[in-house]
């Protein structure tokens, strides 16, 4: 029996609303999508499936990037908005682990430099309760795994094995474009590193951190960044921004004025 064309779907006029989820496909017919993913494993088509929507999403919503009110789909597009917003000199990665997310930021962004500063060393368990807490010898892998990663980026690219405070005493203030702060997650030490880096961002550039939740989440740790960040700009009267689509680890994001 000949088969029957699949009926196209113009995904940028329709509400993201309506879209169905991959996972929301395979639970009605059972069966994976067809198309130019033919062949996959169930799983894989699903997750093909849902990293395709989300580039759709956010290119619909990249318009948004110049303007007080952005919106993005997940941290990946932070890099976009600062090219869109002309935000090009040098930026700053706090907690960097194995490099991933530095190596994505200096992917997709076009600016001159970016420095990721780790100080890689075991913290006393009862201090520091958090996954990205491991021995010494693990963080001595993470750190040769980190430079390795980011060797490809010649200049562009500079690793600072140091504190967040050490760092930002060699940084002059209001000089940075972008600052991402992925470091200690307890509000006490995230309204720590807010306090120290803000001023190392200059007017019209953008200060951003990673998971933006509070509780306790075994056996990833104690998380107040939420309160820590709301609380903190709150009192500047300035908006927080978060991304849509990467829960529950998701991204937040102030544009300074």
């Amino acid at each position: 029996m000949a088969r029957r064309p699949a009926r196209r779907v113009d995904a940028s006029a329709a509400p993201l609303r309506q879209l169905a989820t991959p996972e929301e496909r395979l639970s009605r017919t059972g069966t994976a999508p067809d198309g130019g993913l033919r062949g996959l494993p169930r799983p894989l088509h699903a997750a093909a499936q849902v990293g395709l929507l989300s580039a759709v999403a956010s290119a619909i919503l990249r318009p948004t990037y110049r303007s007080g009110r952005p919106l993005l789909t997940n941290r990946h597009e932070l890099p976009v908005l600062l090219n869109r917003r002309g935000l090009l000199g040098s930026a700053v990665e706090i907690g960097v682990r194995a490099g991933e997310y530095s190596a994505i930021i200096l992917e997709r962004w076009n600016g001159r430099l970016l420095i990721s500063v780790d100080p890689w060393a075991e913290a006393p368990a009862g201090d520091y309760l958090d996954i990205a807490n491991v021995d010494s010898a693990t963080h001595e892998q993470l750190h040769a795994v980190a430079r390795s990663r980011l060797a490809r980026f010649g200049d562009r690219s500079e690793v600072w094995r140091m504190t967040g405070d050490d760092a930002a005493e060699r940084i002059s203030p209001r000089s940075l474009d972008f600052v991402y702060l992925d470091a200690r997650h307890d509000r006490s030490s995230v309204e720590h590193d807010l306090a120290t880096w803000l001023p190392r961002v200059r007017p019209g550039g953008v200060l951003a951190g990673h998971d933006y939740l509070d509780g306790d989440f075994p056996p990833h740790g104690d998380f107040g960044v939420r309160s820590a960040v709301d609380g903190y700009f709150a009192g500047a009267g300035l908006r927080v921004h978060a991304t849509l689509a990467d829960r529950p680890w998701v991204s937040w994001f102030v544009l300074i004025p």
